[in-house]
């Protein structure tokens, strides 16, 4: 009831893209916006955003590009995993992005991608994992 979120996927040049099945080397955009739609504040969320094997991320922050995060607390990204820390006030959409590339050929799962609200367990959404394929 406090938060939903969606993940979107974009190409390098802004269209809708269905990560289901990319060519190898192809370069894209995972867009996931969390909104709050109750009248309460939620703070301590967690957005935890965990790649396909066959994927990787292109951190930005190596050349001083990702302006696109300014509204997380904390940002944390490794090789196979980006965590957002955030706050979110009443009727407040927040989207945060990654650049990504498909860069290993095979069948792999991309794992859930959940946010939930770090000292409350009733508050959490998820996208299901679901197959994706580099070709």
């Amino acid at each position: 009831n406090f938060i939903k979120m969606k993940v979107n996927y974009f190409d390098k040049n802004g269209a809708a893209l269905n990560p289901a099945s990319l060519p190898m080397g192809t370069e894209f955009t995972a867009k996931i916006t969390v909104e709050n739609p109750s009248e309460y504040k939620v703070t301590e969320l967690a957005l935890s955003y965990y790649l396909a094997s066959g994927w990787e991320i292109v951190n930005e922050r190596l050349f001083g590009q990702n302006q696109a995060n300014e509204d997380a607390k904390h940002l944390d990204i490794r090789d196979d995993r980006a965590y957002f820390f955030f706050d979110l006030s009443p009727k407040q959409k927040k989207t945060f992005t990654l650049k990504l590339n498909a860069t290993f050929e095979g069948s792999y799962m991309l794992p859930a991608v959940r946010c939930e609200d770090m000292y409350n367990n009733e508050i959490y959404y998820m996208v299901p994992a679901r197959p994706v394929v580099v070709k």
